[in-house]
């Protein structure tokens, strides 16, 4: 069902008729989804805009991008599925992009507008108010656990944010039921929040054990050394620190253990990092990384992967490592616990040494052991956290805003035979003698092709 939409020229734009809804030729249009975000960098957020945008259903849905903060790191990835407009709200400019901001919406008439992060539903409420009467769309990609460490700015925003989110959208969606709870427990209207979990696009991830050996050879690592994987920014809330004094913990007991680190900030030079290593008896077994492209390839390398934080929501990092059959240690943030169920280890947060007993106890396992748990980790995600899932979910909210008839949601699928035999992707490294066996299960053909 398309709209017709009445307005009535005015000096702010703020004055429409009521929206009349006709049947008839207008009904088969696309619907328009204008996404307004604070920035492109590698976040999460960012990336699950990029993931929506890349499995959308582009025949029946067209999406515009607009970043408050410059193109970013991700801009030519949303440039392949969506026009792109990158803005610079900030500084003397601020208030002649917030003009552009109001006239992209105005221009490209959209059924809805759908916000990301806190700068961009601030800003992006404001020019939908302005612009056009739409249907409001915020989103919600944080954890808040410990809010005394945001900016004073961020603070703000996000009480204003809570007390208006009564009235000011018509729908919130959260990417997690933690991040859920804690926004309804600073304010938030829990009457228009709904909730759905991140997605994993599984196929990239799955069955690359030679990208991952391949890897481990360009870094000096054999395929029979244990490797422990990181992947995120350097923030305060992926809590680096405490995996670098867990690491030193580990060491203690498995000195021959690898550590890969890898994201944003943390590469050679910082000198936060190298101070820590500088304290290992074996400094020469880490490995600083930075931003990488070859995700898969360094998810396959790694025996586990940790997952450090002190605050998250849905921490995608888990999500993909456990795609590809790696069996990860997490600290209890976030919905960490709800992603990993009995496929790892749960620690607490901020605590070295519970986070190096959990390293410690998967790296003890026996061949037989970690190979299921690896394997019940990827069938978990795509069973559960599946970006097809996901981009299914998000499509038919925008169609239950937009046209106002609930769709139905479709039925569970049962797995496909062929994503149930995901094969870990260090299991071949864990025993020599499985090695051989376990690389050929690994490349044998999809039965489903």
């Amino acid at each position: 069902m398309d709209a017709l939409r009445l307005r009535i020229p005015s000096k702010w734009g703020i004055f429409r008729l009521p929206t009349l809804r006709l049947a008839g030729p207008l009904m088969d249009r696309k619907t328009r989804v204008i996404h307004i975000i604070s920035g492109l960098t590698t976040g999460g957020a960012e990336t699950m805009l990029c993931r929506l945008l890349e499995h959308s259903d582009h025949g029946a849905f067209s999406h515009r991008v607009v970043s408050l903060r410059g193109r970013g790191a991700l801009a030519e990835r949303i440039e392949k599925h969506s026009s792109l407009r990158a803005l610079n709200l900030k500084g003397p400019r601020l208030p002649l992009d917030f003009l552009r901001l109001t006239r992209e919406i105005r221009q490209f008439e959209p059924d809805l507008v759908q916000t990301w992060l806190t700068h961009g539903t601030v800003f992006g409420s404001a020019a939908t108010l302005l612009s056009r009467r739409t249907r409001l769309l915020w989103s919600i990609h944080t954890g808040m656990a410990d809010r005394s460490k945001l900016k004073l700015t961020t603070r703000l925003l996000t009480r204003a944010l809570a007390a208006t989110s009564d009235f000011l959208p018509d729908r919130i969606v959260s990417c997690s039921e933690f991040a859920a709870r804690r926004h309804e427990e600073m304010g938030f209207a829990s009457s228009r929040m709904t909730i759905i979990p991140n997605g994993t696009p599984i196929e990239r991830f799955r069955n690359k054990c030679d990208a991952g050996n391949q890897l481990r050879q360009e870094l000096g690592v054999t395929e029979e050394a244990d490797v422990v994987g990181i992947a995120g920014r350097w923030t305060s809330e992926k809590d680096f620190p405490n995996f670098f004094r867990s690491a030193l913990r580990l060491q203690k007991f498995r000195p021959d253990t690898y550590f890969f680190l890898c994201g944003p900030g943390v590469v050679q030079g910082n000198e936060a990092a190298e101070r820590y290593i500088r304290r290992s008896p074996r400094p020469e077994r880490f490995r600083l990384l930075g931003l990488r492209r070859d995700m898969p390839a360094f998810y396959a390398a790694c025996t586990t992967v940790a997952l450090s934080s002190r605050s998250e929501a849905f921490p995608l990092v888990l999500g993909e490592a456990m795609a590809a059959g790696v069996p990860c240690v997490s600290t209890d943030v976030g919905d960490a616990r709800r992603i990993i169920g009995d496929t790892g280890f749960v620690v607490p947060p901020e605590d070295p040494d519970a986070l190096a007993e959990g390293l410690e106890r998967m790296l003890a396992l026996d061949s037989e052991t970690y190979r299921d748990m690896g394997s019940r980790a990827a069938r978990r995600i795509h069973e559960r956290f599946s970006v097809q899932r996901c981009v299914e979910d998000y499509q038919r909210l925008f169609r239950e805003m937009v046209h106002g008839v609930p769709a139905a949601a479709p039925p569970l699928e049962e797995p496909a035979t062929a994503a149930l035999n995901l094969t870990p992707a260090r299991a071949v490294s864990r025993r020599a003698r499985l090695r051989r066996a376990m690389r050929g299960r690994a490349e044998a053909p999809d039965a489903s092709a």
